[in-house]
């Protein structure tokens, strides 16, 4: 029953755990290990995230075709070879490299939102996710921190309640549509949307959570 709870929760769970990894230095005045590793952690995400998230949100589809789209989104950090040098651990992605920059995060989400494309728009999403962390966690990106969990929170949740009890959504169409509001969400003009990628996580969190319950 345990095991059961955890495999359908796995998701939730695991963007739990990525809340504690901000960059912060423990009370001696020592560098945190996870600002210390950073980078590598960073690298690192670029392929267990992705492969994690396919396997999670697996549906009557190949899981592994899914996971090797999501990889191959990667080859999105082609623009780097543009940059001099080519690879700076302490540089920030987004804004900087033309692949990187708002218009493609743009073109990105109609890819996940059109069926035929929805798995490449959604690798190249949690690509630049991933690099928008990073940027934060180096604090070279401008957004606005906020609570973790605010009114619109609940929101989330009780929207995709509604989705899950009362479509035929799949937990993968959830998650691309998800991603691509987290990512309009930058470019809106309103203060509910000038949040930071603690709370972004918070709000996928939310969403998911919303999604299951509803489907019972």
């Amino acid at each position: 029953m345990i095991y059961k709870i955890l495999k359908r929760n796995t998701i939730p769970v695991f963007c739990i755990c990525i809340l504690f990894a901000q960059e912060k230095r423990d009370s001696s005045g020592q560098i945190h290990p996870l600002e210390k590793y950073r980078s590598s952690i960073h690298l690192v995400s670029h392929g267990a995230v992705p492969a994690g998230i396919a396997y999670l949100i697996k549906t009557e589809n190949d899981w592994k075709k899914r996971a090797l789209t999501y990889l191959l989104a990667n080859l999105v950090d082609s623009d780097h070879f543009l940059a001099q040098p080519v690879y700076d651990s302490n540089r920030c992605s987004i804004n900087l490299h033309p692949l990187h920059s708002e218009y493609a995060l743009f073109g990105f989400s109609l890819l996940a939102l059109n069926p035929l494309t929805k798995d490449v728009g959604t690798g190249l999403l949690i690509h630049m996710g991933l690099d928008y962390i990073d940027c934060e966690l180096m604090q070279k990106n401008n957004s606005i921190q906020t609570d973790a969990f605010n009114e619109y929170t609940l929101a989330h949740f009780l929207f995709w309640y509604g989705i899950g009890k009362y479509s035929n959504l799949q937990a993968d169409g959830m998650f691309a549509i998800s991603m691509v509001w987290e990512v309009t969400e930058l470019k809106l003009p309103f203060h509910f949307a000038r949040e930071g990628w603690v709370n972004k996580s918070v709000d996928l969190i939310a969403n998911y959570f919303g999604f299951i319950s509803g489907r019972g």
